[in-house]
């Protein structure tokens, strides 16, 4: 995880300094559920590199899937499980703040 947000384009587009990208990644680890990635779906998305994604929300028991993947959007939700772009997500846990 490390390596995904210290890519450039990612720096770049959220400002994220060496110390935030530390904070997110130990925030995370701390509130991650590891899942066994056994679970298979049916084909659901229009790229099947993308099956696993949705997969693992269902295996993990997700109550939404954020993302900024346009295939996943365009599916809105899959087994249940609404899939909604991340400024979308922090409005909603602003709102509920």
């Amino acid at each position: 995880m490390n390596d995904i947000l210290r890519r450039p384009k990612l720096a770049e587009a959220y400002g994220l300094t060496a110390a935030e990208i530390t904070g997110i990644v130990q925030l995370l680890h701390s509130h991650a559920l590891v899942v066994s990635g056994r679970v298979t779906i049916p084909r659901t998305a229009r790229d099947p590199r993308d099956d696993h994604v949705l997969a693992c929300a269902v295996e993990g028991g997700a109550d939404y899937i954020v993302t900024g993947d346009r295939d996943l959007l365009n599916l809105e939700a899959s087994r249940g499980i609404p899939i909604i772009a991340p400024a979308a997500f922090a409005a909603m846990l602003e709102a509920a703040g």
